[in-house]
């Protein structure tokens, strides 16, 4: 199983050298003829101009305003999925090792607090 932050990570990286050859063979310049310091230049420019359009598609989320009906909606999405994803990792530890008796549990807070049920 791959970790999801270095599979969206890889995809980040693949749309960003998309997005600098999609803006190579767009710019109306001619690169074969430029100095070196030009090259840098320009390949800066285009290096930032396609940073810029990867931030507005990659990273254009907003503030969630979280009421109370947010709150909970949040809450029981959130909890069902991740009870299911826990259950089964427990009940893995407990086919592969089953006197494995676990003293403390250390939970990272980045969900909705299901691990502690």
């Amino acid at each position: 199983m791959d970790n999801f932050l270095h599979v969206r990570w890889n995809q980040i990286v693949s749309s960003s050298i998309s997005l600098m050859q999609t803006q190579c063979s767009t710019a109306k310049v001619d690169f074969d003829s430029l100095s070196k310091d030009e090259y840098k230049q320009e390949e800066e420019k285009l290096k930032r101009k396609a940073d810029a359009l990867l931030a507005s598609r990659t990273f254009a989320w907003e503030p969630i305003n979280y009421t109370e009906y947010v709150g909970k909606q949040y809450l029981v999405e959130g909890m069902m999925p991740e009870y299911a994803v826990l259950n089964r990792i427990f009940y893995e530890i407990a086919a592969r090792c089953p006197d494995f008796r676990p003293h403390s549990l250390f939970d990272l807070a980045s969900g909705v607090g299901t691990v502690s049920l």
